[in-house]
């Protein structure tokens, strides 16, 4: 694989379509779930729990993995989280990181917006559209978004299909923002306020 690969119209629209019905049919279930770290990067978790619609998901990932996304056989699909940034959920902010994870490539997709907020990997900043993902090893690559303020009502729904490989220990990455290794995106990310 590429080290960035920017996928657009990464599912087909009935894909999409159930992905945007399933966040959306029972918000209140959703968000019974903790927020615990989430609202302090200003989202929450929505949890995709209709077995046609993972069913979908799965079988279309198959598919655009053997097409489009050369990885490794042996790496599994960890898991599969969706969550939706607002400033309902606190004020969304994503600052230069690595997981520190097992995963290996990880999948960004966005899958509905009503504003534009970019995603940087590395130097780079991707400003991209609905149903466009951003993949990439998120333990070899900073990530993080733009400072952005999130005006009423404005959002962004995200999936992340994270593949990995057990014996993988990322635990020894720097975590603390203010690591000299951020510093350079700490720079980039200031100036593009």
């Amino acid at each position: 694989m590429k080290d960035v690969l920017v996928v657009e119209n990464f599912f087909e629209q009935n894909v999409i379509d159930a992905l945007i019905e399933e966040m959306h049919s029972n918000p209140e279930e959703n968000l019974r779930y903790d927020l615990g770290g989430h609202s302090a990067l200003g989202r929450t978790p929505y949890h995709i729990e209709r077995d046609d619609v993972q069913s979908m998901i799965n079988s279309d990932l198959q598919t655009l993995i053997r097409k489009k996304i050369d990885i490794r056989k042996d790496l599994s699909l960890k898991n599969m989280t969706s969550v939706e940034y607002s400033s309902d959920y606190g004020e969304p902010n994503l600052p230069p990181h690595f997981d520190r994870d097992d995963t290996e490539v990880i999948i960004n997709l966005q899958i509905l917006s009503n504003t534009t907020w970019g995603v940087g990997v590395d130097e780079e900043v991707f400003y991209i559209e609905d149903n466009t993902a951003v993949i990439f090893n998120p333990n070899t690559h900073i990530h993080w978004r733009p400072i952005k303020k999130f005006g009423p009502g404005e959002f962004v729904q995200m999936i992340f299909f994270r593949f990995g490989d057990d014996k993988l220990d990322n635990s020894r990455l720097p975590n603390h923002p203010d690591d000299e290794i951020f510093a350079k995106i700490h720079e980039i990310r200031n100036n593009l306020k």
